[in-house]
């Protein structure tokens, strides 16, 4: 036709380049547009974590003690743990209040029971499911009820400078394993009583800032239930200087 060029051999060449590359880029291009997780592996692809070896607890059964879980092995390497403790009897298991840490302190509650954790692995790609330990033996041990003081604590010693008085227990029930004192200075009569820093020993030894002053002692006993309410002593007598010496046989 009048006035159309012929194609040259050479545009063409360059257009089929063209193509060429462009097909070539376009996957390229849509596989660099997935999201990678910090392993290299498409998150779209990463799974959450999945139990291997369940977990366990570790440390021995006795109250006051603290226990440990161990994680167990998982897939999908886990970057983090969850963890709930719970206290198993004839009814089942119930997850006990607060208790959320990889450790756990036996209390009182807990004897006569046995114990579990349960731990939730977290990656990338979300939480896994629940995987629960085996259950411990039951805790032994008895629930004692607290000391109560039966007979008052008791002084002993002289209520003189430089000498020592000496605190009695009592008499208690329910099995005292330990006992705290607590010293106290006390006007004339044995009323407006104020703790002694430092005093906290079964005898103390009477100071001049002590002169004019009577003194007691506090006394709290502890067993596995816990602490008493305390038990304090009568007054001393009023504290004063010890006598001078006095000659008995002439030199």
């Amino acid at each position: 036709m009048p006035g159309r060029q012929p194609r040259r051999r050479g545009d063409i060449s360059v257009r089929l380049c063209a193509l060429a590359l462009l097909a070539a880029l376009v996957p390229v291009a849509a596989r660099a547009s997935e999201t990678l997780s910090p392993l290299g592996t498409p998150a779209a692809q990463q799974a959450p974590p999945v139990n291997v070896t369940p977990p366990h607890i570790a440390g021995a059964l006795r109250a006051g003690r603290r226990l440990h879980a161990a994680n167990g092995a998982w897939t999908g390497h886990p970057s983090s743990f969850e963890y709930s403790w719970r206290r198993c009897g004839p009814a089942g298991c119930r997850a006990i209040a607060g208790a959320t840490g990889a450790a756990y302190t036996l209390r009182e509650a807990d004897i006569g029971r046995a114990l579990q954790v349960v731990v939730v692995a977290v990656n990338r790609a979300g939480r896994s499911a629940p995987a629960l330990s085996p259950t411990t033996a039951n805790v032994p041990g008895t629930h004692a009820p607290r000391p109560v003081n039966v007979a008052a604590p008791a002084l002993s010693g002289l209520a003189q400078l430089g000498q020592q008085l000496s605190a009695s227990n009592g008499t208690w029930s329910n099995a005292p394993a330990s006992f705290e004192y607590e010293w106290q200075r006390c006007d004339e009569h044995g009323a407006a009583c104020t703790a002694i820093a430092g005093a906290g020993a079964a005898t103390y030894g009477v100071s001049e800032a002590d002169l004019g002053a009577t003194l007691r002692v506090m006394v709290i006993a502890s067993n596995a239930a816990g602490e008493s309410e305390p038990a304090v002593s009568a007054p001393s007598a009023l504290v004063n200087a010890s006598a001078p010496p006095q000659n008995l046989v002439p030199p």
